[in-house]
C-alpha cells in the first residue's frame, strides 16, 4: 500500500470528532463511511440539558431556583425508557441528572448570561493547516477572563482530554486568549475537572493536537481495537465481524 492510499482526508477536525475517535476509532471509521448514526440515550439527554441550561440563563436571578430547574427538565424530558439499558437505568440516569445539573446552575445563580451559549464556532489553525469546529455550551467572557464550561453526560472525564487541548488551541487562534479555565462537569457522576492552562500549556496542547490530526490521516488508527463496554450498545457490532473493514480498505473524508 503506498503513502497516498494509506492516509485518509482531513479537512476540518471538530470536537465531536476526538471525542468519538477516543472512545472507538473504529465505530468513527463506520460512521463516516456509511453516514450511519445510531441515536443514543446519551445523545436524547444531552439535547435536553442543553435546552434547560439555555432557558436558565434567560431567568432573572431571582427565577433561577431549584424549582424551575426541575420544572425545565420536566417539561424538555423525553420519555424513551426503550434507549437506556433498563428501566431502572433510565431513572438512575434522571436522578443523577436532576441533582448534578441543579447543584451545578444553582452556583451560576447571580452570573450574568453568557457570551457564548451553545454555539458552534469554526476558525482556521495556521500552526495545523487545517479547519477547526467546536461546540461551546458556556463560555464567560470578562474583560480580563475567559471560562470555559462543557456539561458532560458521562462518568469518565478522561476521554475528554482532546476537549480541553482543543479548546485552548481554538481560543488562542480565533479569540486571542488563553482559557483562565476550563470546566468539564459530568451530570451522571457529579465530578468536575478544572484546568487552569499556563503558558507551557500551550506547546503541549499544540503537540497532541499534531499528533491527533496524524492519527486521524493514518488509516491504521481505524482498525478494530480490543472489545470493550462501548460495544454493548454499539449498532456495528456485525460490521466489526467482518474481515474488510477491520482492514479499512475504503476512504473517507473527515469533513
Amino acid at each position: 500500500m503506498n503513502d497516498q492510499a494509506s492516509c485518509i482526508s482531513v479537512k476540518t477536525l471538530a470536537d465531536w470528532h476526538i471525542e468519538e475517535f477516543s472512545r472507538c476509532p473504529h465505530q468513527f471509521y463506520l460512521k463516516q463511511l456509511k453516514k450511519q448514526q445510531q441515536y443514543t440515550w446519551k445523545q436524547m439527554v444531552s439535547y435536553v440539558v442543553h435546552l434547560v441550561i439555555q432557558d436558565y440563563f434567560t431567568l432573572p436571578p431571582q427565577g433561577r431556583t431549584v424549582t424551575n430547574v426541575l420544572r425545565l427538565l420536566d417539561t424538555y424530558w423525553v420519555k424513551k425508557v426503550h434507549l437506556f439499558q433498563s428501566k431502572s437505568h433510565y431513572y438512575t440516569v434522571l436522578a443523577n441528572v436532576a441533582n448534578h445539573l441543579t447543584s451545578n446552575l444553582l452556583k451560576e445563580r447571580e452570573s450574568k448570561p453568557p457570551v457564548i451559549l451553545f454555539e458552534t464556532l469554526r476558525t482556521h489553525s495556521k500552526q495545523l493547516q487545517l479547519d477547526l469546529s467546536m461546540t461551546f455550551h458556556v463560555v464567560q467572557w470578562g474583560a480580563e477572563s475567559l471560562i470555559i464550561q462543557k456539561y458532560l453526560v458521562d462518568e469518565s472525564l478522561d476521554k475528554f482530554t482532546g476537549y480541553r487541548h482543543m479548546a485552548l488551541l481554538f481560543s488562542e487562534e480565533a479569540f486571542e486568549r488563553t482559557p483562565e479555565k476550563i470546566e468539564l462537569i459530568s451530570l451522571l457522576s457529579g465530578k468536575k475537572d478544572v484546568w487552569c492552562p499556563k503558558e507551557e500549556d500551550r506547546i503541549k496542547s499544540a503537540a497532541y493536537m499534531e499528533e491527533i490530526k496524524k492519527r486521524f490521516k493514518e488509516r491504521s488508527s481505524y482498525r478494530q481495537a480490543v472489545k470493550s463496554a462501548e460495544c454493548v450498545s454499539c449498532s456495528f457490532q456485525r460490521q466489526c465481524e467482518d474481515k474488510a473493514d477491520q482492514h479499512v480498505q475504503t476512504s473517507i473524508f473527515v469533513t
